[in-house]
């Protein structure tokens, strides 16, 4: 990953630790070796800070908030991510409604991942297919938008295997 384009490379002298989370640093190296530079787009986009979470029980295990600050940070953004321990989908709806939060968008656990369909002004193909959501997206004038993204992490190491994965309709 020598200069290679689009790629990542660790940068080892820097980090985020919070906890008994230990997040490296990545640095993202574009073409011709030029870095981006996110505090110059930041001021010229005028990126608001916003408030973003993680949704479900046993939240406890989950490092989820600790890595997406650091990437925050590292990015220097002014967003905070928090966890909200909760299954009841009316304290997720007051989060994600309300006029007095900045709501960046969230991550949604067990075992709420497929009640929150009801709350998503729109559906991907995979939240729609799959029936599930476990990414909140702010999109505009209020509105919310519904992602999955688990089946990523289930089909990409079967693909990096070589193994050819039939759907199947359950």
């Amino acid at each position: 990953m020598h200069g290679s384009k689009g790629r990542t490379r660790p940068n080892s002298s820097q980090g985020y630790s919070r906890g008994r989370v230990n997040v490296p640093v990545v640095h993202f190296v574009y073409a011709e070796g030029c870095s981006l530079q996110a505090r110059r787009i930041i001021q010229v986009h005028q990126v608001p800070d916003r408030y973003f979470y993680v949704f479900g029980t046993n939240l406890a295990r989950s490092s989820s908030t600790d890595f997406h600050n650091a990437g925050f940070q590292f990015c220097h953004l002014r967003h905070t991510c928090v966890s909200s321990e909760t299954d009841s989908l009316s304290e997720v709806e007051k989060v994600i409604r309300s006029r007095t939060v900045s709501f960046g968008g969230a991550g949604v656990q067990h075992p709420l991942k497929d009640k929150v369909i009801k709350l998503c002004d729109s559906l991907s193909d995979a939240a729609r297919e799959i029936g599930a959501v476990n990414t909140i997206v702010n999109l505009q004038s209020g509105r919310v938008g519904g992602h999955n993204t688990d089946w990523l992490g289930i089909i990409k190491p079967l693909k990096n295997a070589d193994i050819v994965a039939t759907p199947v309709r359950i």
